[in-house]
């Protein structure tokens, strides 16, 4: 197992104590602006736990005003999505079409996440897809 992994796995567990607090579905917009970099990167694994922590399901990230991103700050996005994906949660992306979606495409990140052109877009989508 991966170290990014264990960080995670240690994410999972703090939901799990965390699940009586939340009455219902809530769904966290996290609007990330500027670049996406290595220090990026360590604020975003930071902001997932303290979703997991506070009992939040799902996440919405807003990456429509992000003008750069590398590869440490992609792969930070796939190990939160692992480790929501283990507690039944999951990661939707919002990009505009621009070069982050591009970027995301030529990485095949598509693959992994559901992407929206909106935040609108991607909040109903959580409610379209438990119907």
């Amino acid at each position: 197992m991966y170290a990014r992994d264990k960080y995670y796995a240690s994410l999972v567990q703090a939901k799990s104590s965390a699940v009586a607090l939340c009455d219902g579905p809530e769904i966290a917009v996290l609007a990330i602006e500027d670049h996406l970099d290595a220090r990026a990167a360590s604020l975003i694994r930071s902001r997932f736990k303290r979703l997991i922590a506070m009992g939040r399901s799902d996440a919405v990230v807003d990456l429509t005003k992000v003008a750069s991103l590398n590869s440490t700050s992609l792969g930070s996005f796939v190990c939160a999505l692992r480790a929501m994906h283990r507690i039944g949660a999951s990661i939707v992306l919002v990009a505009d079409g621009g070069r982050i979606s591009r970027m995301l495409e030529l990485t095949s990140l598509t693959r992994l996440f559901r992407v929206h052109a909106s935040v609108g877009a991607a909040i109903a989508s959580f409610s379209s897809a438990a119907a």
